[in-house]
């Protein structure tokens, strides 16, 4: 009597494995870049400088309406339920102008406030601040 066992597969040559592990690898980096710039564009820091960037009369005379966010933000966010801190950097353009807003925020008892929110046009290093009543712009001091 002859019993026929079907040929099992091969395991994978080590080259092809080490290909398919930096290519997993490399998807992942990705994936996990893309949602760190998601979840820093959609900040509750970040909806409030862009809501209130957008309501300034000095901005919209500088970029015209209507001013929209770029999807690079850049920055970071430290928080607790209670408390945190951000820094952002968030690209803003309207049909005058782009520029990028500049951000610092502070979350105290559970809400955050804008230490510093201002705006630096592309190529300049002029900034407007746009907290002061009479945003009027300065230079950059370093």
């Amino acid at each position: 009597m002859t019993i026929n066992i079907p040929p099992q597969d091969s395991p994978q040559p080590p080259r092809r494995r080490w290909k398919r592990t930096i290519a997993i690898w490399l998807a992942l980096a990705v994936f996990g870049g893309l949602t760190g710039l998601v979840m820093l564009s959609n900040s509750d820091p970040a909806k409030l400088a862009v809501t209130t960037a957008q309501a300034s009369p000095a901005l919209i005379a500088q970029l015209g309406t209507p001013i929209r966010k770029g999807w690079l933000v850049s920055g970071s966010i430290e928080f607790r339920p209670a408390a945190g801190q951000a820094h952002l950097e968030i690209p803003v353009s309207g049909p005058k102008a782009r520029g990028t807003l500049y951000v610092e925020a502070q979350k105290h008892a559970g809400s955050w406030r804008l230490e510093l929110l201002q705006y630096g046009a592309t190529n300049s290093s002029e900034r407007l601040d746009l907290l002061t009543p009479n945003a009027v712009p300065y230079s950059e001091v370093h």
